[in-house]
């Protein structure tokens, strides 16, 4: 973590280097944080000390994959 104010760059720990992927979700159901990361980057979010994990994909209803076109 870097103090808001701080200048320079701070070093990514080991482990914590999986990346940020852009228009991707990142949730955490049990501290009720969701997070739509809109610029991709080299570092892993985290809350609590705790990387934050991918969001998965929803299902469509089943509906919507017998239209027709």
């Amino acid at each position: 973590m870097v103090t808001l104010g701080d200048a320079g760059q701070a070093a990514i720990a080991a482990g914590l280097d999986t990346g940020t992927a852009v228009g991707r979700r990142y949730a955490d159901e049990e501290a009720g944080v969701e997070v739509l990361c809109t610029t991709a980057g080299s570092g892993t979010l985290e809350v609590n000390a705790d990387p934050l994990p991918p969001k998965g994909a929803r299902s469509l209803p089943s509906s919507a994959l017998t239209g027709s076109l």
